[in-house]
């Protein structure tokens, strides 16, 4: 088995390639390599990272994979946050690696504090069931190219056990001091409550590792039951039966699955899941709840669902000459694409499952559906989203208009005209 290790040079990633490598106590049999990322955000330091990841590959034999990224650049060209912007590029490079050099998988060196930390953002942020089970030790990330493979050997260590190790076999690690500032919500997390967490009970974290474990097997059961009753209470036509919701023991939680699958939110849903408990005592017809992707209508002992009609943007399109020197500078939402390298006869229309594009300054193919979803686009914005494509139906898309372009269709020096796709002021 061959294994990429993603190392940062924290302690983290140090202790969990010093396992694998020079004691061999995670995955014995495995091969490994080494990619590090520069994500040049922290000056000097992030060279200082880099230089460590080197020279430790170096003196142990192994591949060393690097590479540079502008990512402040491409957080601001495409409208994202620095840790988005900084995940999206990291793992698509990853995934390209793992291709490229036939790796069975990725290691990352995510701990169990790391574990802990998520399920209380997802409860702060809120979540259903599945936002409550962790990480998981194995999971797949899915690419246009294929899956990628990501595992997590640390996941059962906490922190802790992490320092200990690394302070008795000597682990060269350097220190993120952005880690030790309360600016995010899980540094504050980190540094403030769990240790408030830890004075009232001591195993707090092993606590919360057998509590994601019963939450991990509750999901599952969960979602067998969803799956099991929805065909019951939902017809051809995608409404629900209220008689046939009713004589589900537990249909509260599949009403909260369909109307969460949907975009309502959780006021929407606790409204609505109150009529149909209390219809039987009162009116139930002629009520009407409005969630992102549409409206759910109340009539006689059904709910039914009425898409919205959506007005699309509108978009403007100008062709003009590319001048040397020319500032490429454009406000959010104007997109300048290289004019001769799109194809002919291309279109503008909505988006279609199977379309997939190359993001501007990434190299692996993502398919729009993991885009939308990457980007934390809105049921709404997603659905009325359009793209300008290739013709002949769902595949290659060269921009999603007032997002992001395709790589193969930047400007370069080569340019000789350039198509600018913007919105009109009024």
């Amino acid at each position: 088995m061959k294994i990429l290790l993603a190392v940062s040079g924290g302690i983290d990633s140090m202790t969990m390639a010093d396992m694998c490598v020079s004691h061999s106590c995670l995955m014995p049999e495995a091969g490994y390599a080494v990619a590090h990322c520069n994500f040049h955000l922290r000056p000097g330091e992030c060279d200082g990272d880099e230089s460590l990841v080197r020279e430790w590959a170096g003196e142990h034999g192994l591949d060393f994979f690097c590479r540079d990224f502008d990512t402040e650049k491409y957080a601001a060209d495409n409208g994202i946050s620095i840790e988005m912007a900084a995940r999206e590029l990291r793992y698509a490079w990853f995934a390209e690696l793992v291709r490229e050099h036939s790796f069975d998988a990725l290691a990352v060196a995510h701990n169990l504090n790391d574990d802990a930390e998520t399920l209380f953002l997802n409860l702060l942020r809120g979540t259903g069931p599945r936002g409550l089970c962790g990480m998981g030790s194995r999971t797949v990330m899915d690419f246009p190219e294929g899956p990628l493979i990501v595992l997590r050997p640390l996941l059962g260590l906490t922190r802790k056990q992490i320092e200990e190790y690394a302070e008795a076999n000597g682990v060269p690690y350097r220190t993120d001091r952005t880690n030790l500032e309360n600016d995010y919500k899980r540094n504050r997390l980190r540094n403030l409550v769990f240790p408030m967490f830890e004075e009232m009970n001591p195993s707090f974290l092993r606590t919360m590792e057998s509590n994601m474990a019963h939450f991990r097997d509750a999901a599952a059961a969960l979602e067998g039951f969803y799956k099991s009753a929805c065909p019951k209470v939902v017809d051809c036509n995608g409404d629900i039966s209220l008689d046939a919701l009713k004589a589900v023991e537990g249909w509260e939680y599949v009403l909260y699955r369909i109307l969460d699958g949907k975009g309502f939110n959780s006021s929407s849903i606790e409204s609505l899941t109150s009529l149909v408990a209390s219809s039987d005592r009162g009116t139930f017809a002629g009520k009407t709840f409005s969630g992102v992707e549409a409206d759910a209508v109340t009539t006689s002992g059904r709910i039914q669902f009425v898409p919205h009609a959506r007005a699309r943007m509108r978009y403007l399109m100008e062709e003009m000459d590319y001048l040397p020197g020319m500032s490429l500078k454009t406000p959010e939402g104007v997109l300048l694409m290289d004019k001769d390298a799109l194809p002919e006869g291309f279109e503008v229309r909505e988006w279609l499952p199977g379309d997939w594009f190359v993001p501007f300054g990434m190299k692996g193919r993502k398919k729009l559906s993991d885009f939308f979803s990457d980007t934390h686009t809105s049921i709404a914005d997603k659905a009325a989203a359009l793209v300008v494509a290739a013709p002949g139906g769902a595949g290659r898309v060269y921009a999603v208009l007032g997002r992001r372009i395709d790589d193969s269709v930047k400007v370069t020096s080569s340019t000789r005209r350039i198509l600018k796709f913007f919105q009109p002021e009024n």
